[in-house]
Order: structure tokens, then sequence, then C-alpha cells
């Protein structure tokens, strides 16, 4: 697995962030709601081509076409991301006007080996990190089914797999023990080897536009019901 994890890193397509501009508004009545997407490589854009296709635009996009609502975003990814450089980034992100907060983190903490211990304790202080910063509801994306990514050779594939879902776990167990911070399973059942549904990039590892679509879809039901509608 080793020999592996090496030759698939050199092998591997190597997909670009997307293109600029990493924000913008959806457009629609009353004052805009402001959504910040922060975290890994989903967050900026790998697999897309522009980041008004990624993750944290087509949720702007759903939120805005489900409540008629202006809704303007702002994306903030780095490809290779793990939680530990996200929280190291927190403090200097712009706090100004921040309603919703998007995260993606976790499956550069997997193919890294973050054990177990680790991963719980640095999502603990990411959430303390992010609620202290922005003070606005949070939702953490749940790691997608890696043991489903085609890019990925075996038995590899089926370790990180088991290793992502773990760490999926423990990462939505924590958030069930904070208030206004909230799992989602987006990407956590899509089939990525279902050839009637390609929904990862040609590198076989990222989502494309239209895994995007469909966990915006997911996540903006959430923030609705169980944010938007309690405030």
């Amino acid at each position: 697995m080793l020999v592996q994890g090496i030759w698939t890193r050199h092998s591997i397509e190597k997909l670009p962030e997307a293109r600029s501009p990493n924000e913008g508004i959806a457009d629609g009545e009353g004052q805009p709601i402001h959504i910040i997407g922060i975290g890994d490589s989903v967050i900026a854009g790998v697999g897309v081509e522009s980041l008004s296709e990624s993750l944290t635009a087509c949720v702007a996009g759903k939120l805005s076409s489900k409540m008629n609502r202006s809704v303007s975003w702002a994306a903030y990814g780095c490809n290779g991301d793990r939680a530990r450089n996200l929280i190291a980034k927190v403090a200097h992100l712009s706090n100004e006007e921040v309603d919703q907060v998007l995260v993606s983190i976790g499956v550069n903490d997997v193919s890294s080996v973050t054990s177990v211990t680790r991963w719980h304790l640095e999502i603990n202080a990411l959430i303390d990190e992010l609620k202290q910063h922005f003070g606005a509801p949070i939702v953490f994306m749940g790691l997608p089914p890696m043991g489903a990514f085609p890019g990925l050779p075996q038995p590899l594939r089926f370790v990180l797999g088991v290793r992502a879902a773990m760490l999926d776990q423990i990462l939505m167990n924590v958030t069930q023990k904070h208030d206004d911070v909230f799992w989602s399973d987006t990407f956590s059942r899509m089939d990525f080897r279902n050839p009637v549904k390609v929904l990862v990039a040609r590198d076989g590892y990222h989502p494309d536009k239209q895994a995007c679509e469909i966990s915006a879809k997911k996540i903006a039901m959430l923030v609705i019901e169980k944010i938007l509608h309690e405030a």
C-alpha cells in the first residue's frame, strides 16, 4: 500500500484549482445572506473549471432559488489542506458579514494518515476557532466515500475508504455536541463508480460539477431547515 500510495501521488492527474473570481452573488430579493466556504480542494474548486461552478457557489445558487433571496458567497480553499492547516488560517480570514460557514476538510487527513485521536482533537479545536472568529452557524461536509474513488488502486482504495469512514464518524459525532454546528452527508452516499452518473472529475478523485450540484442541494435544504428556519 505504501508503494501504491507513492505511485498514486505521482501518477494521478494533477488538476488545477478553479479559476477566480472567488466570490459572487446569486440574485434575489432582500438583503443578501452571506456564506463563506473554507477548506480543501473541494472549496478550491478542483474538478470544475470556475469557482462559479464550485460547491460554495452552488449552495448560494440553491439557497437563492429556493428562498427567492439574494445570497452572496466567497470561497477560500487550498488544495492539500488538512485540519491543522485550516486552524492556522481561520484568524486571517475576513469575518465581516458572514451568516453561514461551509467547511470541507478531511480527505488529506485520510491520505496523510492523521491519527483518529489527533483528528478528534483538531476538529474540536477547529470548531472552537471558527465559532470564536465568525460567530455564525457552521456546516461541515461529510467526507466522501474514498473506497469508491475510481482513481485509487486496490487495496489502497479499500483502506482509505475505511479510514475516511472512521474520520467521518468522528466528525459527525463531534458536530452533534456543539450548538449551531452541523454535519451534512454531502458526498458520503454518492456512488462515484456508477457508470450512469459520472460524478468525478477526470482524475478519478475530485467531485465534478454534477456532484457539486447534488451536494449543494442537500446543504441548502439543511441550511433552510436547521438554521434559517430557526433564525
